[in-house]
């Protein structure tokens, strides 16, 4: 936040926060997680050694893409089976035996 604004982040005043915040989003293409650990720092630096009230310091956490989990088509897992090297990896990896995990 002080390469952004050129000045020390004690200087800065609540409002420019979310600024710098999309700054890091927009233009440095950072991750979220990154994004939300430099709002959780920046809020630990004015509540606890700066000692600012929390009144007017509500930075809500950056959300990233939902993902779908990738599903295997029945050829893939049929191929997956098939490219194991030994009875017991085929085993493990068996329809029936995970079938027979999931009832245990």
């Amino acid at each position: 936040m002080a390469k952004y604004d050129h000045r020390s982040p004690a200087d800065l005043r609540v409002e420019e926060i979310p600024a710098c915040l999309l700054h890091l989003i927009r233009d440095k293409k950072l991750a979220c997680a990154s994004v939300n650990q430099t709002a959780c720092a920046f809020r630990f630096l004015s509540r606890r050694v700066l000692g600012r009230p929390e009144t007017g310091f509500d930075i809500p956490m950056a959300k990233g893409p939902e993902r779908l989990p990738q599903i295997l088509s029945r050829e893939d897992v049929a191929r997956l089976i098939r490219s194991a090297r030994t009875l017991r990896a085929r085993m493990l990896l068996s329809p029936r035996r995970l079938a027979a995990l999931r009832s245990w």
